[in-house]
């Protein structure tokens, strides 16, 4: 079995107002993630880049379990902990897949949800982007800056160690 190249903005709308939402049309999903090989009974290992990434095999998990494949892994220390410096080469052709999308909400909130948990007690929000958009920078094209209110910050890049590893302890 090889591996097989993506990036997670072939799975999200790529034009203002909705860039970088999940695309709508799940019969889309299903055939660009059957193409890539996937299929419902077989773990999928997300490896990138982590030290030097932007989270990308994060996403790519994220969208996987929330398309309802919950056999998706990302490799902890990307690349470099899983082949120790050696390079990783695709070798055998993609076998289309079997999977079928099947949206959960377990790992995704609407806009009125979350304004309904603005202040709660019990709840805490973290946006995990970059200081300067959590800030009000819009960087990338965003339609609004700034953060939820109340939101408290946690750079994504601030849990990872210079081998992207996530920290532990």
């Amino acid at each position: 079995m090889g591996s097989t190249a993506v990036t997670w903005q072939e799975f999200s709308v790529p034009d203002l107002p909705n860039k970088s939402q999940l695309l709508s049309d799940d019969a889309l999903l299903t055939d660009k993630l059957r193409a890539l090989g996937v299929s419902a009974a077989v773990p999928v290992v997300v490896v990138a880049d982590p030290a030097n990434s932007w989270g990308e095999d994060g996403r790519i998990v994220w969208t996987l379990r929330t398309l309802g494949h919950s056999q998706s892994f990302l490799v902890n220390g990307g690349v470099a902990a899983l082949l120790a410096g050696d390079d990783l080469s695709v070798t055998a052709p993609v076998v289309p897949g079997d999977f079928t999308v099947a949206r959960t909400g377990a790992f995704e909130i609407g806009k009125k949800d979350l304004a309904s948990l603005i202040g709660q007690p019990d709840v805490v929000i973290l946006d995990t982007r970059e200081p300067r958009e959590y800030a009000g920078a819009s960087p990338y094209g965003e339609t609004r800056g700034g953060h939820v209110p109340g939101a408290k910050h946690v750079y994504f890049k601030d849990l990872v160690g210079e081998d992207g590893k996530v920290l532990q302890g």
